[in-house]
């Protein structure tokens, strides 16, 4: 296991970027862990149960 999630949130998708770090999206939030480690998650906003949603990409340059 890597990680278990606050509440009843449920994982949508995941991506990585060029350093390692990994986003997650969770049916109401989407978090950043620095270089994979599961002790570093920084929730990064809030969804307000936002129907559709279903995935989350990095841009070609990395910067978004």
């Amino acid at each position: 296991m890597f990680d278990t999630l606050p509440g009843t949130m449920t994982v949508a998708s995941m991506v990585s970027d060029a350093a390692g770090n990994l986003f997650v999206l969770a049916n109401r939030a989407i978090f950043r862990y620095d270089g994979g480690d599961a002790s570093t998650r920084q929730q990064l906003t809030t969804l307000g149960g936002t129907p559709g949603i279903t995935g989350i990409t990095i841009s070609p340059d990395g910067r978004t």
